[in-house]
């Protein structure tokens, strides 16, 4: 995640847009990412490179190397948002089939579609759903 995290520590030196920090317990450990817009946009001046660049995730290279102490005291001073559970924002009492039905792949991350469906396998093995 480091190579991730200093692209969004970059991206927020450059243009200022908001980090934020989760907890993610399938990995455990802190993510920290910022949302931003068209990748075109944000290479307009800039000396990036693009190494991942997907729908909703982009990773970037700099020419400039990170200052890796500021980017720690930065990534260490970001609050920790608790990660949102996607099955109790569908409906906590549905059959998986409704909980996927309800859970709009369109509107969110990789990342949030595996946590959605570690969830689904948990309560699965529980016997919740």
């Amino acid at each position: 995640m480091g190579r991730v995290e200093q692209s969004a520590y970059y991206i927020w030196q450059l243009k200022g847009f908001k980090p934020t920090k989760k907890w993610l317990k399938n990995i455990k450990s802190e993510v920290v990412q910022v949302g931003f817009p068209k990748v075109e946009g944000l290479l307009n001046g800039a000396t990036l490179k693009i190494l991942i660049n997907e729908e909703k995730f982009i990773c970037l290279e700099t020419s400039v190397p990170i200052d890796l102490i500021e980017f720690t005291k930065w990534k260490e001073a970001l609050p920790v948002l608790e990660a949102k559970s996607r099955i109790k924002q569908a409906l906590p009492n549905q059959t998986i089939a409704d909980s996927i039905k309800l859970f709009d792949v369109s509107t969110q991350t990789p990342i949030a579609a595996m946590l959605f469906i570690v969830e689904l396998k948990k309560m699965l093995d529980n016997g919740n759903l």
